[in-house]
């Protein structure tokens, strides 16, 4: 991303071996369970060129504003861009009025057949969005961490 307003990493491991892991989370289908916020997804395009494979789709997110007190909707367009091995996958998001966030996802194998996922968080937004959005991406992506291990816990 060109000129991001901030940065951040999360990181965390997953009960499963990278290939399981890196499988489920690239399938966009389980996208609304791994994002607390997401309310539909709708693949517009999928392709592979080049040994990466690409999806770009469409969703909408009601975000809880001002402590939970009322949702606001937000449309967003992203694309994926994923490859394997290395199990890595570049994601970027945009949304109005000019939010753009670019995650770069790594998948790790452990040496107890885990896996452990590490996530570098670019964003850029204007100036009257710049606290709020760090905080709700930070928010969304530990939850798709917490959402993961849950469900390979459950495995």
């Amino acid at each position: 991303m060109q000129n991001p307003h901030g940065a951040f990493q999360l990181a965390g491991w997953i009960p499963a071996p990278t290939e399981a892991v890196y499988a489920y989370f690239s399938d966009p289908r389980h996208t609304q369970e791994l994002q607390p916020f997401m309310r539909s997804v709708v693949v517009d395009k999928e392709e592979v060129a080049e040994g990466k494979r690409m999806i770009h789709f469409r969703s909408e997110e009601f975000v809880p504003m001002v402590g939970g007190l009322w949702k606001q909707k937000n449309a967003i367009e992203a694309q994926w861009h994923l490859t394997q091995p290395p199990y890595r996958m570049e994601a970027t998001a945009y949304s109005k009025p000019d939010v753009h966030v670019h995650i770069h996802y790594t998948f790790a194998p452990t040496s107890e057949d885990n896996t452990y996922l590490t996530l570098d968080i670019q964003w850029r937004a204007p100036w009257i969005f710049r606290r709020l959005v760090p905080k709700k991406a930070a928010k969304a992506q530990q939850g798709v961490l917490d959402q993961l291990h849950n469900h390979f816990s459950k495995a």
